[in-house]
């Protein structure tokens, strides 16, 4: 629970050599406000014997959090790190989203739809978030796996297309409505529609690629931004394209 100390977790070091180890330090690196440690070990771990570094988490926000013991000493491999990991929590049902905004980059023809972008929904809560709806604004559209319910801790994807019905800046929002504390949860989206089809025009640098290839202009180029060098799906690179409006 976040602003909650864990109980402590034991990492036990052991001398398996025969001579005592000299211990210079032993300290928390990554994110040591998050964690805690105390230890039995000293200055010196005679041969044979064994240590015990305590370790709590003590969560001040929701969401995993990582950070290491380092163990510095005279031995190889010195210093050792332990990685830590651990999730802040709070009571009740939560609802985080990974991103609050979503900017759909080129330009989008009217009418035709974009690749899909991606935000996970997750549940840092201590019990089920129950989910009423997940629903997009004009111009938008969403796809997810989360269903009804989503259990404490889990994610689910949501997955976000643009539609242009107009030219222009375009904004809009995923609005997730549950039992969560700040229902309805949102993020902004924006993307840029036009009405412009753009064509392609090139013409090929090489008769044949250094690899010794046949250049080809079978293939049809991909569209791209204005000005700009198109991808192409002939598998030679030996042809040389730029958009044109």
């Amino acid at each position: 629970m976040v602003g909650t100390p864990s109980g402590a977790q034991a990492e036990v070091v052991t001398n398996g050599g025969n001579a005592a180890v000299a211990i210079s330090s032993i300290a928390l690196i990554g994110n040591p406000t998050e964690f805690g440690q105390n230890n039995t070990c000293g200055s010196s771990l005679a041969a044979g014997l064994s240590c015990t570094i305590n370790v709590t988490f003590t969560p001040t926000q929701l969401g995993p959090m990582g950070a290491a013991i380092s163990i510095t000493d005279n031995t190889v491999g010195s210093p050792h790190n332990v990685p830590l990991s651990g999730v802040g929590m709070t009571s009740g049902p939560n609802a985080t989203l990974s991103a609050a905004s979503l900017t759909f980059g080129g330009i989008q023809l009217v009418g035709t739809t974009s690749p899909a972008l991606s935000v996970r929904l997750i549940n840092y809560g201590t019990t089920a978030l129950n989910l009423a709806s997940i629903a997009a604004s004009a111009n938008f559209g969403e796809s997810d796996n989360c269903g009804s319910s989503l259990p404490s801790g889990a994610i689910c994807t949501i997955k976000v297309t643009f539609t242009p019905t107009a030219a222009g800046n375009l904004m809009g929002t995923i609005s997730v409505t549950d039992n969560a504390s700040g229902s309805p949860q949102t993020v902004t989206l924006s993307g840029t529609g036009t009405t412009t089809s753009y064509t392609l025009t090139g013409s090929c640098f090489y008769a044949v690629d250094p690899a010794g290839n046949q250049c080809t202009q079978t293939q049809e180029p991909t569209l791209s931004p204005v000005g700009q060098p198109a991808n192409t799906t002939s598998v030679f690179s030996c042809c040389k394209w730029i958009c044109q409006s």
